[in-house]
């Protein structure tokens, strides 16, 4: 893919690609600094933060690194969601937060591992 980065054995295009699912490293890079600011003030813990890759485990992991078979599932993939669901209820209590907080991370979700990453780095 030209115009693409690589890190934390992903690969991804610097913007979002008009017409198509396929989310940007910009767009990432924003989750990962509204999931830092959420840590900052207190409102997630680091732990919720690394909870995100066990459940992009659950629904990603079992093709291994193979990025071509990862690819393919990252929109029909779904494993994730309930757990992603009953944490956020467990977290926050008010239901517009709640739902602010999925609605940032469900859809990047198949990518997560590059916010997880940027945060855990700058968390320390």
């Amino acid at each position: 893919m030209k115009n693409s980065i690589g890190l934390f054995n992903e690969c991804v295009c610097w913007d979002n690609l008009p017409g198509h699912q396929k989310k940007g490293f910009s767009d990432l890079f924003e989750l990962a600094r509204y999931l830092e600011r959420l840590c900052e003030d207190g409102e997630i813990s680091k732990s919720f933060i690394y909870s995100l890759l066990p459940m992009w485990r659950r629904s990603f992991g079992k093709f291994g690194d193979d990025l071509s078979k990862i690819e393919n599932r990252r929109i029909s993939e779904h494993a994730h969601v309930p757990l992603l669901k009953y944490q956020l209820a467990r977290i926050f209590k008010d239901r517009k937060k709640i739902e602010e907080v999925e609605g940032m991370i469900k859809p990047y979700m198949p990518l997560i591992r590059i916010p997880v990453s940027w945060v855990s780095l700058r968390m320390r």
